[in-house]
């Protein structure tokens, strides 16, 4: 079976890893450009090793947050359905830790907020107090919780060596290894972040943590479902301007079976609408008056003949589809929110500085060469001086310098129209923020209205 296999570091999670050779030895940044390029098993065994690499850590933090095992793996696949569809767009320098670990949190915590929602909707209806089979962690809740939300507050130079070394368990010499710094600026940097995280705990009224973060790996079929399932949405070009739409909420168990009804709720909703007129509405012929035989309702709501207890029943389950269909239209569009929020942030904090980095290659490399050919033209210009070269040959290299010289020029436009356009670019970015916003409101006044109608029905349910 499945998921009776251990995971271990010497242990791959798939066959297809062999296909790799020595892939368990790269490092992410390497691993994630195989996975970008790569088709088929080699794409899927280089997410495979980031997944097994990286896995611990974010089951860690998934658990802390959601403190649910099954809320937990729903996050986690999330999150590594992030790093798929970022994939192509994100660059990183050594390691995927740090930012792995802020995606984790923020899923997590996005998770979590949306089924606390879900329950307080469920309990109205007396579905259920809390959630079954559900197996809570083991850890200290409030702190573990905690330790990782101010973790993932923490700046990225203070927040990477603590994710390495307390979460991960590396040296710290093989943190600076993937870090690219210098072992004492691992160390003093691991430090600082501690004392931080330490001092928001205390503020908080938290105790300080147990020594050491190390957690066993996630269950092994949850590892397999976040490979097969990353790879192959990611692989489907077609599906990924609608899965980067609603992102991590296609993942989610309880966001798909509110799905299944939202046909049935698109033909129930106007029978329901209907009935709740004809028994709120008198006809033109009827007077409006009450009987002098019909008794007060002291409730508020009018008595329901018996013949109409079973049409009314119905109206009223047509009205609660409704009420969740427009609950998953107001998740949808608050995940689209968030995703317009992150990438602006990745802009910002990513992108830009890539390509802006980039571009100062580029012209460097360009004034290297420029400077070179200069110089072969003037040491030509000299030799055909002395008659060592021909004219064809000054000539020619003329025509070389001349060259650079335009390169130079090229690349130094290129990287001042990346400065120029990037404030085009963030203004954009914040459009499609506020509209994402306003989309977010109006779903949520919709819910909010579906619900009100639906009180309304159901108190006059006999």
């Amino acid at each position: 079976m499945i998921a009776g296999r251990r995971i271990g570091a010497s242990h791959r999670p798939f066959q297809t890893l062999f296909t790799l050779g020595s892939a368990g030895g790269l490092d992410d940044d390497e691993l994630l450009a195989r996975f970008v390029a790569g088709e088929g098993d080699a794409a899927q065994a280089a997410f495979a090793v980031l997944v097994d690499r990286h896995g611990a850590m974010v089951w860690r933090a998934c658990l802390a947050v959601l403190r649910d095992r099954h809320e937990a793996e729903d996050a986690f696949q999330a999150a590594f359905l992030v790093l798929a569809l970022k994939a192509k767009s994100l660059r990183v320098r050594g390691t995927l830790a740090p930012w792995l670990h802020r995606v984790a949190c923020r899923t997590a915590s996005g998770l979590r907020t949306s089924v606390a929602r879900r329950r307080k909707h469920e309990r109205r209806y007396g579905e259920r107090s809390e959630p079954t089979g559900a197996t809570r962690s083991p850890l200290d809740p409030d702190r573990d919780a905690a330790i990782h939300e101010e973790l993932a507050r923490l700046p990225e130079k203070l927040r990477a060596p603590i994710v390495l070394c307390d979460l991960q368990g590396r040296t710290h010499a093989e943190a600076a290894k993937a870090l690219g710094w210098p072992p004492g600026t691992v160390k003093s940097r691991q430090a600082r972040g501690r004392r931080l995280i330490r001092d928001r705990l205390a503020r908080r009224g938290i105790g300080p943590a147990a020594a050491g973060l190390a957690v066993a790996a996630p269950p092994r079929a949850v590892v397999e479902a976040a490979v097969l399932q990353s790879v192959s949405i990611a692989a489907a070009s077609h599906v990924l301007p609608i899965t980067r739409g609603v992102l991590n909420a296609m993942l989610w168990t309880k966001l798909r079976s509110l799905a299944t009804v939202v046909a049935a709720a698109g033909f129930a909703v106007g029978g329901a609408g209907a009935y709740v007129r004809g028994h709120q509405e008198p006809s033109p012929g009827d007077d409006p008056r009450p009987s002098a035989s019909a008794p007060a309702d002291s409730g508020g709501s009018r008595a329901v003949p018996g013949k109409d207890r079973k049409a009314h029943r119905e109206a009223l389950e047509a009205r609660r589809l409704a009420t969740l269909k427009a609950e998953a239209l107001h998740e949808i569009a608050r995940w689209k929110r968030i995703v317009a929020e992150l990438s602006l942030e990745e802009y910002e904090t990513v992108v830009f500085p890539r390509d802006l980095a980039t571009a100062e290659d580029r012209v460097k490399s360009a004034e290297t060469e420029s400077s070179r050919q200069s110089d072969r033209r003037d040491w030509a210009a000299r030799m055909f001086d002395k008659r060592y070269v021909s004219k064809n040959q000054l000539d020619a290299v003329t025509e070389d310098a001349e060259q650079a010289g335009l390169a130079l020029q090229l690349a130094s436009m290129n990287r001042d129209a990346l400065k120029s356009d990037r404030l085009d670019r963030k203004e954009k970015l914040r459009l499609d923020i506020e509209k994402s916003r306003a989309d977010e409101a109006a779903a949520k006044l919709t819910w909010e209205r579906a619900r009100a109608l639906e009180t309304t029905l159901e108190r006059q349910v006999p």
